[in-house]
Order: structure tokens, then sequence, then C-alpha cells
């Protein structure tokens, strides 16, 4: 097998155009230098491509069957070189994010598909965690970078940016008993069981309402038991409106949750390369947009 990619190229280019002629304008090369280089990819291959007897060329059979080879060998000899300009521009070949489990599954995955289109030649190995597990994948190397929802100093070793924040209401069970009230006060909280979102390795109690409490350590998981009618939850709004109607807003005067800050963390030390800062950006953005998509409805009067 001694064909090149030229010659690829060049039969290509022909079986688009209909003509050694088009294929040459198209190429920038003489007619000649087309077709003895097609001729030449016969050789090699030991089949004729194209049918010339007529007044125009046509693939033959084998000519068919072939170019859907030749076109995905290009395909690939184009994204191989890609990769190689973006290796010899000093970027990094790979990059592992890991995302809290508290953040909205809708921001990221679409983070992660902007991700695909903007940085095609990138490995990407994304994960989730929740609370201390992020910092000691962060700070042991496991992960390049995670985005948290915390506000809690950083241990030693590792740098942070504000990330946007995620807003918060009170949401129970279309069929819960505090879901048909225009209002409630804390006090009517505190019969009915909370769930409270929080990581396994969490030993903080606040945001506790209620003498009856189920700890769950996502924000997805706790949206669904609420929906369910297993008790009442502080959620961030994009988690609520993933379960639709199913879920109802608790207004309560006395108690409007505050939004949750978001944070983009890494190893201090480490230089951010435009894939880490388009990460953060872009986060920032989408998660800013689905705040103002879900922002609690002012209380009724």
């Amino acid at each position: 097998m001694e064909f090149s990619f030229e010659q690829l190229r060049c039969f290509m280019t022909a079986a688009e155009c209909g003509s050694f002629c088009g294929a040459a304008r198209r190429l920038g090369k003489a007619q000649s230098a087309v077709s003895m280089a097609v001729a030449l990819l016969e050789a090699d291959l030991g089949v004729e491509l194209f049918d010339r007897s007529g007044r125009s060329i046509r693939l033959t059979e084998e000519g068919r069957m072939l170019l859907l080879d030749a076109l995905e060998l290009l395909r690939q000899a184009e994204a191989m070189q890609e990769r190689a300009d973006f290796l010899a521009a000093g970027q990094v070949a790979s990059l592992s994010v890991l995302f809290d489990g508290m953040l909205p599954e809708e921001a990221v995955s679409r983070l992660l598909a902007g991700f695909g289109e903007r940085f095609p030649e990138m490995e990407l190995h994304a994960g989730g965690g929740s609370g201390r597990s992020l910092l000691d994948a962060v700070s042991g190397g496991l992960a390049d970078i995670a985005f948290q929802v915390s506000s809690e100093p950083l241990p030693t070793g590792l740098a942070e940016h504000h990330a946007g924040r995620l807003v918060r209401g009170l949401y129970a069970g279309a069929d819960h008993p505090l879901a048909g009230r225009r209002t409630v006060q804390r006090r009517e909280l505190a019969r009915y069981r909370q769930l409270v979102i929080r990581s396994r390795d969490a030993a903080s109690t606040c945001g506790i309402h209620s003498t009856s409490v189920w700890y769950v350590d996502s924000a997805p998981a706790a949206a669904a038991l609420a929906a369910r009618g297993a008790g009442w939850c502080i959620l961030p709004c994009a988690a609520a409106r993933r379960e639709g109607k199913a879920l109802r807003r608790i207004v309560c005067s006395s108690m409007i949750p505050a939004g949750l800050p978001v944070r983009m963390i890494w190893r201090t030390g480490r230089i951010l390369g435009p894939a880490e800062h388009w990460l953060e950006s872009t986060f920032a953005n989408i998660l800013a947009e689905l705040s103002r998509n879900t922002e609690p409805a002012p209380e009724p009067s």
C-alpha cells in the first residue's frame, strides 16, 4: 500500500466535480496531475475507480464503495493534524473536570456540549462529587479543576474564582399539605419532614428547620423525593424546574433562602489555559441565564 493522502484528495474531488478538469480547477493543479494521481491510486488499489468510457467520468461500483473509505481516511488525517497543531501550540491534550452534585444537570450538560464544539481536539474527563471529595480530588491531582457549590475557606494549596450562584426556593410535592397554602409560617415548616441536601462528608447542620430530617447528597435526588411527597426541601430552582408541576413552591416570608455561590477551584501554581478560562466564563454565563429564568415568583399579595 503506497498511495498518498494527496491521491485520495484528488480521487474525492474528482468524484465531487464529475470530471478531472473540474477537480484540477478546484485543487489548483494541472488536469494531467489530477488524472495521474487517480491513475496511480487505481494501480495501487488494483481496481478502477472511474468509468472513463463516456464524455464524463463516473464512479464504478468499486469506486463508490472505496470513496467512503477515502473520505474517512481524510477526515482522520485532518483531525490528526488539528490535534498536532493544538499540541504544538503548547495546549494540554486532556482535561479532568469534576462537578458538584448540587449543580443543575441542565447547566452541566450545556457546558460540556459547548466545550465539545469549542475544543473538539481535547480529551475530556468529566465526573461528579460533593463536599470534601471535590477538594481532595483536585488537591491530589485526580482532577485538574472542579466546580463546587460552597463559600467555605479553601485549604492551603488550592485557588478559586467565583463562577456564579444558584437561586433557591422552598418546594414541596403537589399533594403535600404545605403546597396548597398561599403562605406558611416557619413554625409550620417544622411540623413536616425536611429533605436536606448535604454531602456525606459534611458536618454542618446549617439550614435545618424541622425536627424530622432526611439527608440527601444531591439536588436532583432531593427534588425527586420532594415531588413524591417525602418532605419539603430548599432546592436550587433549576433543579426544582425539572420536576415540573409535581413540585410547588412554598412561600414563607420569614425564610427566604439565599443564593448559593459557585466557584471553580484548581491547584495553586497551575497555569490556567484557554480551555479552563472558557469553562469558567461560559459556566458563569449559563448559571446567570438559568438564575434569570428560575427566580422564585414574588410572594402573593
